[in-house]
């Protein structure tokens, strides 16, 4: 199944880290050890942008954080259901 609507969202903060060879994608969360969905959100913000812009995914990480806590992550090592309804996540 196609979606017809864009995906749409805002990066929070956008990080090249040249010595690693990694583009760093982060979002705020206020209180990030309660968020239930935010690794998933963080992990299609860098499938966007890999896709926009050629850069492999591998060569992204995601994190989220908020002033106490931070959670970092290779997207690559995320395993998403083929059937996934992504209504679930609005």
């Amino acid at each position: 199944m196609r979606l017809q609507i864009p995906l749409t969202g805002h990066i929070d903060v956008l990080r090249v880290d040249e010595e690693n060879q990694k583009v760093w994608v982060w979002d705020y969360k206020p209180n990030a050890p309660l968020e239930k969905y935010a690794s998933t959100q963080v992990y299609f913000y860098a499938l966007m942008l890999s896709k926009r812009t050629n850069i492999p995914l591998k060569d992204f990480r995601c994190g989220y954080f908020d002033k106490n806590y931070a959670y970092m992550f290779d997207p690559n090592k995320i395993k998403l259901p083929k059937d996934l309804n992504l209504g679930i996540f609005a």
